[in-house]
Parts: C-alpha cells; structure tokens; sequence
C-alpha cells in the first residue's frame, strides 16, 4: 500500500508492504523503493493531485501492478503519521491556502509496525 500526497507542485510518498488479518491491516513493513516513487509521480500527475490517495498494489516479477487508487485517507495512516509523514495535516495546511515544500521522508532504516489497540513502530533489523 502507498499514500501519496500532492499539494499540486510537490508529490511525496510513503510506501509498506502488509500483512492482514480479518482485511484489516495488523502489520506493515516500511518499503523504500524508486519504482513506488515514480508510480506516486505519475499517478499525481496525471489525477492533477491536491490531496491524499492510496494506490495498493503488487509486486510480481519485478514490477509493480496496480490494482485499486483510493481517493481518500486510508487505514494506515497513524504508521505513516508516526514515521513523518503527515500527510492529513498537510491536506489541511493545502485548504488554508499554504502550498509550502513538503518535508522528505527521513526512515533510512528497518522499520516494522504493528497495530495493536494503536500503532507501534519497531526499528532495527527485522
């Protein structure tokens, strides 16, 4: 699953792989990626973003396939918020007017999350 967000001039994106329970996301793996960087561009880009998404997708072969774009703020949203990316809060400066640079992502490590009653991140080798 990938967030993206878009204040029409700067596109980030965070990108986890995860596991489900009951279709309810339980943990995710935090995923860095230039492939998912690029799909986050393009698919700003070409929607004409300002706002959130979520693009799920799989992995096969090497190659990322597309298979739902949801216009809205998805579940994993508390693990994106707690690893910097804060892209409700940046939705909400973008309907005040502001369209400053959005910060870049600073995870350069493992990270694992798991819910629980809230999230949790872990970090470190998994």
């Amino acid at each position: 699953t990938m967030g993206v967000f878009s204040n029409g001039a700067d596109t980030k994106s965070i990108t986890f792989r995860r596991v489900l329970a009951g279709g309810m996301t339980c943990r995710v793996q935090f995923v860095e990626d230039a492939q998912t960087c690029r799909i986050a561009q393009t698919a700003a880009r070409g929607l004409g973003l300002k706002g959130c998404i979520n693009i799920q997708m799989r992995k096969h072969k090497g190659h990322y396939c597309i298979f739902e774009i949801n216009p809205r703020i998805s579940g994993t949203v508390g693990f994106r918020y707690l690893l910097g990316f804060k892209d409700v809060l940046w939705w909400l400066e973008l309907l005040d007017g502001k369209t400053g640079k959005i910060p870049d992502l600073q995870v350069r490590q493992s990270v694992v999350g798991i819910r629980t009653y809230g999230e949790k991140i872990f970090t470190g080798q998994v």
